[in-house]
């Protein structure tokens, strides 16, 4: 008899749960019971917010900051709150092509749909090709007085072939047949300066001495009064990473 009790209370039971799961569903989520529209709604960088990243992510790329600005005025999203989208193939900020980078980018980690990962592409790009595909808004960087050190600074990534990839202090020199970085160095720096010296870092010869040092630590004070920075460059003659990223990102122009 106890059992059979039992399997009556159990049979009850189960024809009570949709009902208690319709009362429970109506409690915690009426809008979907009762079929009413449920809005979700995102945070959106605002292009302030957006200019203020793109300036932290490209302080040595300035170039990039003006084709930001150019390109989409710092927006991701329009007003009411779609993604920005131009001629209908063209994304957010940095205004790239769907059609030809949308599967590289997701096949890289990322989202051109979102903030961050239309920046990040755009880094993505600029480290690969340069400013290139924005040529027509890079042009409103690089101004008619490219040769001031101010606008060369930052203009735009140079050549692999021009790039200075060694960290370079007093006594390093090139040797015979082999590496040219001193001399690709002592290039740079009188290009970068020119207008503010005559042959800054002294003669290209391939030897890092006083007069290179003294070049060098030029262009390091001029990256102080150029450049907005946390934290200013120690002026000690020595190419590190980031006197060397400063000097091969002042290509834009070649």
């Amino acid at each position: 008899m106890r059992n059979n009790n039992h399997r009556m209370y159990s049979c009850h039971f189960l024809r009570a749960q949709p009902f208690l799961l319709f009362i429970l569903l109506l409690i915690t989520f009426p809008q979907l019971v009762l079929g009413q529209e449920i809005t979700v709604t995102i945070a959106q960088e605002t292009p302030p917010e957006i200019e203020q990243l793109i300036r932290q992510k490209f302080i040595l790329n300035p170039v990039m900051i003006t084709i930001a600005k150019c390109e989409s005025g710092f927006r991701q999203f329009t007003d009411s709150g779609n993604v920005l989208r131009a001629s209908g193939r063209y994304i957010g900020i940095f205004q790239i092509d769907e059609i030809i980078h949308a599967s590289t980018a997701e096949n890289l980690g990322f989202d051109i749909y979102t903030t961050i990962g239309n920046i990040g592409y755009a880094s993505y790009i600029y480290d690969n090709e340069g400013s290139n595909p924005w040529r027509n808004c890079a042009k409103k960087h690089i101004s008619s007085v490219t040769t001031t050190t101010e606008n060369l600074l930052g203009s735009g990534r140079c050549p692999a072939s021009l790039m200075v990839s060694e960290k370079l202090k007093l006594s390093d020199r090139d040797n015979q047949g082999g590496t040219n970085q001193v001399a690709l160095l002592q290039g740079h720096i009188n290009r970068i300066l020119a207008s503010k010296y005559q042959q800054p870092a002294g003669p290209k010869d391939g030897i890092f001495g006083p007069l290179t040092k003294k070049g060098v630590e030029r262009l390091q004070k001029a990256l102080n009064e150029t450049i907005e920075l946390e934290k200013l460059l120690i002026i000690d003659g020595i190419v590190g990473p980031f006197t060397r990223e400063a000097i091969n990102n002042s290509c834009g122009t070649f």
